[in-house]
Protein backbone atom coordinates (compact mmCIF):
# COMPACT_ATOMS: atom_id res chain seq x y z
CA UNK A 1 0.00 0.00 0.00
CA UNK A 2 1.17 3.49 -0.40
CA UNK A 3 1.85 3.84 3.22
CA UNK A 4 4.49 1.10 3.16
CA UNK A 5 2.85 -2.02 3.30
CA UNK A 6 -0.65 -3.87 4.61
CA UNK A 7 -3.24 -1.68 6.59
CA UNK A 8 -5.14 -3.21 8.69
CA UNK A 9 -8.93 -3.46 8.27
CA UNK A 10 -9.78 -0.73 10.71
CA UNK A 11 -8.07 2.13 8.47
CA UNK A 12 -9.17 0.50 5.30
CA UNK A 13 -12.61 1.22 6.92
CA UNK A 14 -11.68 4.82 8.38
CA UNK A 15 -10.67 5.82 4.85
CA UNK A 16 -13.37 4.34 2.86
CA UNK A 17 -16.13 5.96 5.29
CA UNK A 18 -14.56 9.42 6.35
CA UNK A 19 -11.90 10.26 4.15
CA UNK A 20 -11.87 14.05 2.72
CA UNK A 21 -11.02 12.94 -0.60
CA UNK A 22 -13.94 10.63 -1.68
CA UNK A 23 -14.99 9.29 1.39
CA UNK A 24 -18.30 7.40 1.90
CA UNK A 25 -20.42 9.50 4.26
CA UNK A 26 -18.51 13.15 3.37
CA UNK A 27 -20.06 14.10 0.39
CA UNK A 28 -23.39 12.19 -0.32
CA UNK A 29 -26.92 11.23 1.19
CA UNK A 30 -26.95 7.67 1.97
CA UNK A 31 -30.31 7.24 4.30
CA UNK A 32 -33.57 6.68 3.11
CA UNK A 33 -35.02 4.67 -0.26
CA UNK A 34 -32.95 6.77 -2.74
CA UNK A 35 -29.43 6.10 -0.54
CA UNK A 36 -27.84 3.07 0.22
CA UNK A 37 -30.05 1.96 3.25
CA UNK A 38 -32.59 2.83 5.99
CA UNK A 39 -32.37 3.69 9.60
CA UNK A 40 -35.07 3.76 12.37
CA UNK A 41 -35.87 7.57 12.53
CA UNK A 42 -36.27 7.46 8.55
CA UNK A 43 -39.27 4.49 8.71
CA UNK A 44 -41.39 6.10 11.53
CA UNK A 45 -41.68 9.78 13.35
CA UNK A 46 -42.70 7.76 16.50
CA UNK A 47 -39.23 6.32 16.70
CA UNK A 48 -37.65 10.01 17.39
CA UNK A 49 -40.71 10.24 19.20
CA UNK A 50 -40.08 7.63 21.93
CA UNK A 51 -36.47 8.58 22.55
CA UNK A 52 -37.13 12.19 22.96
CA UNK A 53 -39.86 10.38 25.85
CA UNK A 54 -37.00 8.38 27.05
CA UNK A 55 -34.52 11.70 27.66
CA UNK A 56 -37.87 13.86 29.26
CA UNK A 57 -38.13 10.51 31.53
CA UNK A 58 -34.80 10.65 32.20
CA UNK A 59 -34.02 14.00 32.92
CA UNK A 60 -37.16 13.62 35.51
CA UNK A 61 -34.99 11.00 37.25
CA UNK A 62 -31.95 13.28 37.31
CA UNK A 63 -34.09 15.70 39.17
CA UNK A 64 -35.13 18.05 36.57
CA UNK A 65 -31.82 20.15 36.37
CA UNK A 66 -32.56 23.77 34.71
CA UNK A 67 -29.56 22.98 32.46
CA UNK A 68 -29.05 19.91 29.94
CA UNK A 69 -26.83 19.41 27.18
CA UNK A 70 -28.50 16.64 24.42
CA UNK A 71 -25.39 15.47 22.36
CA UNK A 72 -26.05 13.24 19.42
CA UNK A 73 -23.31 11.41 17.95
CA UNK A 74 -23.64 10.46 14.03
CA UNK A 75 -27.24 12.38 13.63
CA UNK A 76 -27.19 11.20 10.37
CA UNK A 77 -30.51 13.17 8.92
CA UNK A 78 -30.82 15.14 11.88
CA UNK A 79 -34.54 13.24 11.75
CA UNK A 80 -34.20 11.61 15.11
CA UNK A 81 -33.38 15.04 16.44
CA UNK A 82 -36.07 16.57 14.69
CA UNK A 83 -38.68 14.42 15.81
CA UNK A 84 -37.80 14.47 19.35
CA UNK A 85 -37.25 18.29 19.58
CA UNK A 86 -40.63 18.68 18.08
CA UNK A 87 -42.15 15.59 20.16
CA UNK A 88 -41.21 17.18 23.75
CA UNK A 89 -41.43 20.91 22.76
CA UNK A 90 -44.24 20.75 24.81
CA UNK A 91 -42.70 19.78 28.20
CA UNK A 92 -41.69 23.35 28.62
CA UNK A 93 -39.48 22.89 31.47
CA UNK A 94 -37.59 20.15 29.53
CA UNK A 95 -37.29 22.21 26.38
CA UNK A 96 -35.74 25.69 28.36
CA UNK A 97 -33.27 23.24 29.99
CA UNK A 98 -31.73 21.76 26.52
CA UNK A 99 -28.96 23.07 24.48
CA UNK A 100 -28.15 20.67 21.81
CA UNK A 101 -25.00 19.46 20.48
CA UNK A 102 -24.18 17.37 17.27
CA UNK A 103 -21.19 15.84 16.81
CA UNK A 104 -20.64 15.57 13.20
CA UNK A 105 -17.73 15.68 11.01
CA UNK A 106 -19.58 15.42 7.76
CA UNK A 107 -20.08 18.46 5.54
CA UNK A 108 -23.06 16.83 3.24
CA UNK A 109 -24.49 15.69 6.46
CA UNK A 110 -24.19 19.11 8.64
CA UNK A 111 -26.18 20.84 6.06
CA UNK A 112 -29.16 18.36 6.39
CA UNK A 113 -28.80 18.73 9.84
CA UNK A 114 -29.08 22.37 9.77
CA UNK A 115 -32.33 22.47 7.65
CA UNK A 116 -34.05 19.32 9.32
CA UNK A 117 -33.70 21.08 12.76
CA UNK A 118 -35.00 24.55 11.08
CA UNK A 119 -32.22 26.38 12.15
CA UNK A 120 -31.36 29.77 12.23
CA UNK A 121 -28.51 32.28 12.81
CA UNK A 122 -27.72 32.47 16.26
CA UNK A 123 -27.58 35.83 17.71
CA UNK A 124 -23.65 37.27 17.55
CA UNK A 125 -22.31 40.74 18.07
CA UNK A 126 -21.07 40.94 14.45
CA UNK A 127 -23.44 41.13 11.00
CA UNK A 128 -22.74 37.89 8.50
CA UNK A 129 -19.62 38.22 6.29
CA UNK A 130 -20.84 37.76 2.64
CA UNK A 131 -19.04 35.16 2.50
CA UNK A 132 -20.83 33.52 5.77
CA UNK A 133 -24.56 34.77 4.71
CA UNK A 134 -23.65 32.72 0.99
CA UNK A 135 -22.52 29.46 3.17
CA UNK A 136 -26.02 29.73 4.91
CA UNK A 137 -28.02 30.15 1.96
CA UNK A 138 -26.91 27.06 0.54
CA UNK A 139 -27.64 25.74 3.85
CA UNK A 140 -31.02 26.57 4.18
CA UNK A 141 -31.23 24.60 0.64
CA UNK A 142 -29.84 21.99 1.93
CA UNK A 143 -26.51 22.11 0.16
CA UNK A 144 -22.56 22.12 2.11
CA UNK A 145 -21.21 25.55 1.01
CA UNK A 146 -18.70 23.65 -0.99
CA UNK A 147 -21.18 22.89 -3.70
CA UNK A 148 -21.79 26.14 -3.86
CA UNK A 149 -18.33 27.11 -4.26
CA UNK A 150 -18.43 25.01 -7.10
CA UNK A 151 -21.10 26.71 -8.37
CA UNK A 152 -20.02 30.20 -8.41
CA UNK A 153 -16.94 28.97 -10.10
CA UNK A 154 -18.74 27.62 -12.98
CA UNK A 155 -18.88 23.90 -11.95
CA UNK A 156 -22.07 22.57 -13.73
CA UNK A 157 -22.95 25.94 -14.71
CA UNK A 158 -24.54 26.91 -11.65
CA UNK A 159 -27.53 24.20 -12.91
CA UNK A 160 -29.09 21.30 -10.52
CA UNK A 161 -27.39 18.96 -12.50
CA UNK A 162 -24.18 20.46 -11.78
CA UNK A 163 -24.44 20.81 -8.20
CA UNK A 164 -25.59 17.15 -7.81
CA UNK A 165 -22.96 16.10 -9.54
CA UNK A 166 -20.89 16.81 -6.80
CA UNK A 167 -22.74 14.07 -4.76
CA UNK A 168 -22.18 11.28 -6.80
CA UNK A 169 -19.81 8.54 -7.04
CA UNK A 170 -16.32 9.14 -7.23
CA UNK A 171 -16.72 12.61 -7.33
CA UNK A 172 -18.17 14.72 -3.79
CA UNK A 173 -17.10 17.60 -1.61
CA UNK A 174 -13.17 16.12 -1.16
CA UNK A 175 -12.53 15.39 -4.66
CA UNK A 176 -13.49 19.13 -5.91
CA UNK A 177 -10.48 20.05 -7.27
CA UNK A 178 -9.51 23.67 -5.76
CA UNK A 179 -12.12 23.95 -3.61
CA UNK A 180 -12.26 26.40 -0.66
CA UNK A 181 -11.96 24.42 3.04
CA UNK A 182 -15.53 23.94 3.86
CA UNK A 183 -16.82 25.75 6.62
CA UNK A 184 -20.13 26.86 7.97
CA UNK A 185 -22.00 28.40 10.81
CA UNK A 186 -20.97 25.99 14.64
CA UNK A 187 -23.83 27.29 15.78
CA UNK A 188 -27.73 27.76 15.23
CA UNK A 189 -31.11 28.07 17.00
CA UNK A 190 -33.77 25.53 16.61
CA UNK A 191 -37.13 26.21 15.06
CA UNK A 192 -38.65 23.93 17.12
CA UNK A 193 -38.03 24.92 20.75
CA UNK A 194 -35.86 27.70 20.39
CA UNK A 195 -32.35 25.72 22.14
CA UNK A 196 -29.47 26.17 20.77
CA UNK A 197 -27.44 23.97 18.34
CA UNK A 198 -23.96 23.21 18.23
CA UNK A 199 -21.72 21.25 15.75
CA UNK A 200 -18.88 19.69 16.84
CA UNK A 201 -15.89 17.15 15.14
CA UNK A 202 -15.42 15.21 17.92
CA UNK A 203 -17.05 14.10 20.95
CA UNK A 204 -13.95 15.67 22.83
CA UNK A 205 -14.46 18.99 21.73
CA UNK A 206 -18.58 18.86 23.28
CA UNK A 207 -18.35 20.67 26.64
CA UNK A 208 -18.14 18.17 29.43
CA UNK A 209 -20.07 19.94 32.29
CA UNK A 210 -20.77 21.51 34.29
CA UNK A 211 -24.13 19.63 34.67
CA UNK A 212 -25.39 16.42 33.49
CA UNK A 213 -25.80 15.35 29.74
CA UNK A 214 -27.93 13.09 27.88
CA UNK A 215 -25.52 11.23 24.47
CA UNK A 216 -27.55 9.69 22.13
CA UNK A 217 -25.91 6.73 19.37
CA UNK A 218 -28.46 5.65 16.99
CA UNK A 219 -25.90 3.38 14.61
CA UNK A 220 -23.57 5.46 15.57
CA UNK A 221 -20.75 2.31 16.84
CA UNK A 222 -21.57 0.62 13.76
CA UNK A 223 -19.93 3.10 11.24
CA UNK A 224 -16.66 3.25 13.70
CA UNK A 225 -13.63 0.99 12.17
CA UNK A 226 -12.90 -2.73 13.56
CA UNK A 227 -10.01 -4.81 13.59
CA UNK A 228 -10.22 -8.86 13.13
CA UNK A 229 -7.83 -11.19 14.60
CA UNK A 230 -7.23 -14.82 13.61
CA UNK A 231 -5.21 -17.23 16.25
CA UNK A 232 -2.43 -19.23 14.50
CA UNK A 233 -1.03 -22.39 15.87
CA UNK A 234 2.47 -20.73 15.73
CA UNK A 235 2.06 -17.02 15.18
CA UNK A 236 -0.41 -16.42 17.90
CA UNK A 237 -2.46 -13.67 17.55
CA UNK A 238 -2.68 -13.06 13.69
CA UNK A 239 -4.20 -9.39 12.32
CA UNK A 240 -6.60 -8.89 8.78
CA UNK A 241 -4.70 -5.88 6.76
CA UNK A 242 -5.51 -4.88 3.30
CA UNK A 243 -2.76 -5.49 0.89
CA UNK A 244 -2.40 -4.41 -2.77
CA UNK A 245 -2.67 -7.99 -5.10
CA UNK A 246 0.54 -9.17 -6.05
CA UNK A 247 0.38 -9.04 -10.01
CA UNK A 248 2.36 -12.52 -10.37
CA UNK A 249 -0.30 -14.26 -8.09
CA UNK A 250 -3.37 -13.25 -9.93
CA UNK A 251 -6.42 -12.33 -8.99
CA UNK A 252 -6.88 -15.25 -6.23
CA UNK A 253 -4.13 -14.46 -4.03
CA UNK A 254 -1.90 -17.07 -3.95
CA UNK A 255 -2.59 -18.87 -0.31
CA UNK A 256 -0.34 -18.88 2.12
CA UNK A 257 2.65 -16.55 0.35
CA UNK A 258 6.43 -17.34 0.90
CA UNK A 259 6.80 -13.66 1.22
CA UNK A 260 10.04 -11.92 -0.19
CA UNK A 261 13.04 -8.87 0.91
CA UNK A 262 10.32 -6.71 -0.64
CA UNK A 263 7.37 -7.22 1.54
CA UNK A 264 4.91 -5.68 3.61
CA UNK A 265 6.08 -3.92 7.53
CA UNK A 266 5.00 -5.80 10.25
CA UNK A 267 4.22 -3.76 13.72
CA UNK A 268 7.95 -3.32 14.46
CA UNK A 269 9.06 -1.84 11.35
CA UNK A 270 10.88 -4.73 10.33
CA UNK A 271 10.24 -6.80 7.07
CA UNK A 272 8.59 -10.02 6.93
CA UNK A 273 6.87 -12.15 4.68
CA UNK A 274 3.04 -11.98 4.65
CA UNK A 275 0.13 -14.18 4.65
CA UNK A 276 -2.80 -14.39 1.96
CA UNK A 277 -6.27 -14.92 3.31
CA UNK A 278 -7.44 -17.02 0.73
CA UNK A 279 -8.76 -20.50 -0.80
CA UNK A 280 -4.93 -21.83 -0.33
CA UNK A 281 -4.95 -21.55 3.54
CA UNK A 282 -3.48 -24.42 6.02
CA UNK A 283 -6.21 -26.18 7.50
CA UNK A 284 -5.58 -24.24 10.94
CA UNK A 285 -6.74 -21.14 9.34
CA UNK A 286 -9.55 -22.75 7.86
CA UNK A 287 -10.90 -23.90 11.28
CA UNK A 288 -10.50 -20.65 12.43
CA UNK A 289 -12.25 -19.50 9.62
CA UNK A 290 -15.20 -22.03 10.21
CA UNK A 291 -15.35 -20.66 13.69
CA UNK A 292 -15.40 -17.37 12.91
CA UNK A 293 -17.40 -17.30 9.90
CA UNK A 294 -15.89 -14.71 7.26
CA UNK A 295 -18.97 -12.89 5.50
CA UNK A 296 -17.49 -9.30 5.10
CA UNK A 297 -17.02 -9.37 1.58
CA UNK A 298 -19.86 -11.27 -0.36
CA UNK A 299 -23.39 -10.70 -1.38
CA UNK A 300 -24.51 -10.91 2.39
CA UNK A 301 -27.76 -8.57 2.76
CA UNK A 302 -30.79 -7.90 1.16
CA UNK A 303 -32.29 -8.79 -2.10
CA UNK A 304 -32.34 -5.01 -3.16
CA UNK A 305 -35.82 -3.57 -1.40
CA UNK A 306 -36.02 -0.35 -1.46
CA UNK A 307 -36.12 -0.23 2.29
CA UNK A 308 -33.49 -2.58 3.55
CA UNK A 309 -31.53 -2.78 6.78
CA UNK A 310 -28.09 -4.29 7.40
CA UNK A 311 -27.78 -7.57 6.41
CA UNK A 312 -27.04 -10.29 9.26
CA UNK A 313 -23.36 -11.09 10.41
CA UNK A 314 -22.43 -14.72 9.77
CA UNK A 315 -21.53 -16.08 12.73
CA UNK A 316 -20.02 -15.21 16.25
CA UNK A 317 -16.51 -16.04 17.18
CA UNK A 318 -17.70 -19.33 19.31
CA UNK A 319 -20.11 -19.67 16.51
CA UNK A 320 -22.83 -19.88 18.81
CA UNK A 321 -25.24 -17.29 20.27
CA UNK A 322 -23.67 -16.10 23.24
CA UNK A 323 -25.21 -18.35 25.80
CA UNK A 324 -23.72 -21.55 25.03
CA UNK A 325 -26.25 -22.65 22.77
CA UNK A 326 -26.54 -23.84 19.38
CA UNK A 327 -25.10 -21.77 16.23
CA UNK A 328 -26.80 -19.95 14.78
CA UNK A 329 -29.31 -20.70 11.64
CA UNK A 330 -28.56 -20.01 8.14
CA UNK A 331 -31.39 -17.71 7.84
CA UNK A 332 -30.42 -15.77 11.43
CA UNK A 333 -26.80 -15.55 9.93
CA UNK A 334 -26.73 -14.41 6.49
CA UNK A 335 -25.54 -15.21 3.49
CA UNK A 336 -21.98 -14.48 3.37
CA UNK A 337 -20.39 -16.90 5.73
CA UNK A 338 -17.72 -18.00 2.88
CA UNK A 339 -16.45 -18.93 -0.42
CA UNK A 340 -18.56 -21.30 -2.11
CA UNK A 341 -19.27 -22.28 1.47
CA UNK A 342 -15.99 -23.83 1.85
CA UNK A 343 -15.78 -21.97 5.59
CA UNK A 344 -12.65 -19.75 4.64
CA UNK A 345 -13.35 -15.26 4.21
CA UNK A 346 -15.23 -14.46 1.31
CA UNK A 347 -13.66 -11.12 0.79
CA UNK A 348 -9.97 -12.29 -0.18
CA UNK A 349 -9.87 -10.33 -3.21
CA UNK A 350 -11.85 -7.86 -5.20
CA UNK A 351 -11.72 -6.23 -8.52
CA UNK A 352 -9.81 -3.26 -6.79
CA UNK A 353 -6.62 -4.73 -7.33
CA UNK A 354 -6.75 -5.36 -3.35
CA UNK A 355 -6.57 -8.47 -1.14
CA UNK A 356 -7.03 -9.71 2.83
CA UNK A 357 -3.39 -11.00 4.38
CA UNK A 358 -3.29 -12.20 7.83
CA UNK A 359 0.02 -10.45 9.36
CA UNK A 360 3.06 -12.80 9.88
CA UNK A 361 2.48 -12.58 13.85
CA UNK A 362 0.93 -10.57 16.27
CA UNK A 363 0.90 -6.76 15.38
CA UNK A 364 0.69 -3.95 18.15
CA UNK A 365 -3.36 -3.62 17.83
CA UNK A 366 -3.22 -7.46 18.44
CA UNK A 367 -1.41 -7.24 21.63
CA UNK A 368 -3.19 -4.46 22.88
CA UNK A 369 -6.62 -5.71 22.04
CA UNK A 370 -7.25 -8.81 22.30
CA UNK A 371 -6.10 -9.35 25.53
CA UNK A 372 -8.59 -6.64 26.51
CA UNK A 373 -11.33 -7.84 25.34
CA UNK A 374 -11.23 -11.20 26.27
CA UNK A 375 -10.51 -10.70 30.03
CA UNK A 376 -14.52 -9.92 30.04
CA UNK A 377 -14.98 -13.95 29.17
CA UNK A 378 -14.99 -16.40 31.46
CA UNK A 379 -11.49 -18.51 30.87
CA UNK A 380 -13.02 -21.33 29.07
CA UNK A 381 -14.65 -19.63 26.41
CA UNK A 382 -11.58 -17.32 26.14
CA UNK A 383 -9.45 -20.26 25.00
CA UNK A 384 -12.16 -21.52 22.77
CA UNK A 385 -12.06 -17.94 20.52
CA UNK A 386 -10.30 -18.67 16.98
CA UNK A 387 -11.20 -15.61 15.74
CA UNK A 388 -12.21 -12.25 17.30
CA UNK A 389 -13.48 -8.82 16.04
CA UNK A 390 -12.49 -5.53 17.91
CA UNK A 391 -14.09 -1.74 17.67
CA UNK A 392 -11.80 -0.49 19.59
CA UNK A 393 -13.12 3.04 18.46
CA UNK A 394 -16.47 1.85 19.90
CA UNK A 395 -14.44 0.85 23.30
CA UNK A 396 -12.94 4.14 23.62
CA UNK A 397 -15.71 6.49 22.98
CA UNK A 398 -17.98 4.22 25.41
CA UNK A 399 -14.66 4.67 27.89
CA UNK A 400 -14.90 8.45 27.10
CA UNK A 401 -18.69 8.45 27.75
CA UNK A 402 -18.22 6.93 31.07
CA UNK A 403 -15.58 9.33 31.84
CA UNK A 404 -17.88 11.91 31.23
CA UNK A 405 -21.10 10.64 32.89
CA UNK A 406 -19.05 9.88 36.08
CA UNK A 407 -17.61 13.21 36.46
CA UNK A 408 -20.72 15.61 35.33
CA UNK A 409 -24.01 12.88 35.32
CA UNK A 410 -26.31 12.11 32.68
CA UNK A 411 -26.69 8.78 30.68
CA UNK A 412 -26.02 7.83 26.99
CA UNK A 413 -28.60 5.91 24.85
CA UNK A 414 -27.02 3.29 22.34
CA UNK A 415 -29.20 2.23 20.24
CA UNK A 416 -27.59 -0.28 17.19
CA UNK A 417 -27.61 -3.57 15.31
CA UNK A 418 -26.13 -6.38 17.20
CA UNK A 419 -25.95 -8.07 21.18
CA UNK A 420 -24.32 -8.79 24.06
CA UNK A 421 -22.50 -12.32 24.66
CA UNK A 422 -19.78 -13.54 22.99
CA UNK A 423 -17.75 -11.01 20.53
CA UNK A 424 -18.08 -11.42 16.80
CA UNK A 425 -15.46 -12.93 14.64
CA UNK A 426 -16.30 -11.22 11.00
CA UNK A 427 -19.21 -9.56 11.29
CA UNK A 428 -18.25 -6.63 8.72
CA UNK A 429 -20.56 -5.88 5.88
CA UNK A 430 -20.37 -3.34 2.71
CA UNK A 431 -24.10 -2.27 1.27
CA UNK A 432 -24.16 -0.35 -2.01
CA UNK A 433 -28.03 1.01 -3.05
CA UNK A 434 -29.65 -1.47 -0.50
CA UNK A 435 -27.51 -4.94 -1.70
CA UNK A 436 -24.86 -6.31 -0.34
CA UNK A 437 -21.51 -5.97 -2.14
CA UNK A 438 -17.51 -7.29 -1.12
CA UNK A 439 -16.05 -5.04 1.46
CA UNK A 440 -13.21 -4.55 -0.97
CA UNK A 441 -15.23 -3.47 -4.10
CA UNK A 442 -14.92 0.13 -4.60
CA UNK A 443 -13.54 1.72 -1.57
CA UNK A 444 -15.25 4.79 -0.49
CA UNK A 445 -18.74 4.10 -2.67
CA UNK A 446 -20.25 1.48 -0.09
CA UNK A 447 -20.99 1.73 3.63
CA UNK A 448 -19.22 -0.01 5.74
CA UNK A 449 -20.06 -1.46 9.44
CA UNK A 450 -20.00 -4.05 11.90
CA UNK A 451 -22.16 -5.64 14.52
CA UNK A 452 -22.34 -3.95 17.82
CA UNK A 453 -20.76 -6.20 19.99
CA UNK A 454 -22.60 -4.82 23.58
CA UNK A 455 -20.71 -6.48 25.82
CA UNK A 456 -17.33 -4.95 24.91
CA UNK A 457 -19.02 -1.75 25.29
CA UNK A 458 -19.99 -2.59 28.85
CA UNK A 459 -16.80 -3.95 29.53
CA UNK A 460 -15.17 -0.12 28.70
CA UNK A 461 -17.59 1.95 30.51
CA UNK A 462 -18.05 -0.52 33.59
CA UNK A 463 -13.80 -1.82 33.83
CA UNK A 464 -13.08 -5.60 33.91
CA UNK A 465 -15.67 -7.83 36.17
CA UNK A 466 -14.34 -9.07 39.30
CA UNK A 467 -14.91 -8.57 43.62
CA UNK A 468 -15.19 -4.41 44.18
CA UNK A 469 -15.70 -3.51 40.23
CA UNK A 470 -18.61 -1.96 40.79
CA UNK A 471 -17.83 1.64 40.08
CA UNK A 472 -19.85 5.47 39.63
CA UNK A 473 -20.96 4.24 36.04
CA UNK A 474 -23.08 1.46 35.20
CA UNK A 475 -24.53 0.14 31.88
CA UNK A 476 -28.63 -1.46 31.64
CA UNK A 477 -29.33 -3.83 28.59
CA UNK A 478 -28.69 -4.47 25.66
CA UNK A 479 -32.60 -5.16 24.99
CA UNK A 480 -34.42 -5.45 22.33
CA UNK A 481 -35.43 -2.35 20.15
CA UNK A 482 -39.18 -3.61 20.34
CA UNK A 483 -39.25 -4.32 23.81
CA UNK A 484 -37.49 -0.61 24.84
CA UNK A 485 -39.80 0.79 22.44
CA UNK A 486 -43.41 -1.06 23.68
CA UNK A 487 -42.23 0.27 27.13
CA UNK A 488 -42.10 3.67 25.92
CA UNK A 489 -45.84 3.10 24.66
CA UNK A 490 -45.43 3.34 20.66
CA UNK A 491 -47.99 1.14 20.32
CA UNK A 492 -50.38 3.65 22.26
CA UNK A 493 -48.70 6.61 19.79
CA UNK A 494 -49.50 4.80 17.10
CA UNK A 495 -53.22 4.13 18.00
CA UNK A 496 -54.06 8.44 18.25
CA UNK A 497 -51.82 9.05 15.30
CA UNK A 498 -53.95 5.96 13.25
CA UNK A 499 -57.40 7.64 15.10
CA UNK A 500 -56.31 11.08 13.80
CA UNK A 501 -54.78 10.12 9.90
CA UNK A 502 -56.21 12.21 7.12
CA UNK A 503 -56.82 8.57 4.90
CA UNK A 504 -56.91 4.77 5.77
CA UNK A 505 -53.65 4.49 3.67
CA UNK A 506 -51.89 7.13 6.41
CA UNK A 507 -53.00 4.70 8.82
CA UNK A 508 -51.80 1.74 7.50
CA UNK A 509 -48.28 3.61 6.49
CA UNK A 510 -48.27 4.78 10.20
CA UNK A 511 -48.65 0.91 11.28
CA UNK A 512 -46.37 -0.65 8.72
CA UNK A 513 -43.87 1.59 10.15
CA UNK A 514 -43.95 0.57 13.65
CA UNK A 515 -44.67 -2.86 12.66
CA UNK A 516 -41.02 -3.17 11.17
CA UNK A 517 -39.44 -1.20 14.33
CA UNK A 518 -41.01 -3.57 16.31
CA UNK A 519 -40.95 -6.97 14.14
CA UNK A 520 -39.28 -9.39 14.45
CA UNK A 521 -39.47 -11.56 11.22
CA UNK A 522 -37.45 -11.05 8.46
CA UNK A 523 -36.37 -7.51 7.27
CA UNK A 524 -37.82 -5.97 10.84
CA UNK A 525 -35.85 -4.32 13.34
CA UNK A 526 -37.15 -5.23 16.67
CA UNK A 527 -34.89 -8.28 17.79
CA UNK A 528 -31.63 -7.22 15.93
CA UNK A 529 -31.57 -3.60 17.09
CA UNK A 530 -30.65 -3.63 20.83
CA UNK A 531 -30.77 -0.79 23.08
CA UNK A 532 -28.50 -0.20 26.07
CA UNK A 533 -28.14 2.63 28.68
CA UNK A 534 -24.44 4.05 30.00
CA UNK A 535 -25.72 6.06 32.82
CA UNK A 536 -24.35 6.74 36.75
CA UNK A 537 -25.12 4.42 38.82
CA UNK A 538 -27.63 5.73 40.50
CA UNK A 539 -30.06 5.90 37.79
CA UNK A 540 -29.90 1.83 38.00
CA UNK A 541 -33.55 0.21 37.84
CA UNK A 542 -34.75 3.76 37.18
CA UNK A 543 -34.60 4.10 33.27
CA UNK A 544 -37.40 3.89 31.01
CA UNK A 545 -37.32 0.64 28.89
CA UNK A 546 -34.39 -0.94 30.29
Amino acid sequence: MVRGGPISLAEYMQDCLTSPQGGFYMSRDVFGSAGDFVTSPEISQMFGEMVGIWCVHTWMQLGQPPRLRLVELGPGRGTLMADLLRGTAGFKDFSRSLSVHLVEMSPALRAMQWRALRCSEAASSHSPSAKEAEELRHLRAGLPPLLGQAARRGAGAGTEAGLEAGTGSGGGLGASAGAEPWSTPEEGVSGFNGCSVRWHTTLDSVPAGPGPSLYIAHEFFDALPVHQFVRHPTRGWTEKMVDLEDRDEGPQGGGSGSGSESGPRDGSGGTTARLAVGPGDSPDLKSAAEQGGGGSGSSSGSDGDAGSTKPHPTAAATGSDGSGSSPRSASESGSGSGAEGAGVPAHTTSGSGLRLVLSPGPTPAASMLVPRRLAGLAKEEAEAIQAVEICAAGMATAERLSQRIAAHGGAALVMDYGRGGAPYADSLVAIRAHRGVGILDGPGTADLSAWVDFDALRLAAEGPPGPGAAGPVRASGPVSQAAFLRALGIEHRLQALAAAASSPEQARSLEEGVARLVGEGEGSMGRSYQVMAIHESGLSGKLAGL
